[in-house]
């Protein structure tokens, strides 16, 4: 337990120090999508096929939030359960 419980800290410490959301695709009239938020560029892809990636990427903060959530909802039913 406490190798995840050291890589789940890690996780959240990365997800904190990244510009916070939403993040969005923006595709230009030009051939890049960028995801970005109203302030700023997260990344530039260079070709509209990056479609999928940009897609994962601008969901990637709202996922891993969502993740980091039931993992810690498991940890405590599993704490639950062995202390019953």
């Amino acid at each position: 337990m406490a190798d995840l419980s050291v890589w789940l800290h890690a996780v959240q410490a990365r997800l904190a120090k990244a510009t916070p959301g939403p993040w969005e695709i923006y595709h230009p009239r030009y051939s890049n999508l960028k995801v970005a938020t109203k302030d700023r560029v997260i990344c530039h892809l260079d070709d509209v096929s990056d479609r999928a990636e940009a897609d994962f990427i601008a969901h990637a903060p709202t996922d891993l939030t969502h993740a980091l959530r039931l993992v810690e909802v498991g940890r405590k039913a599993v704490e639950a359960l062995r202390e019953s």
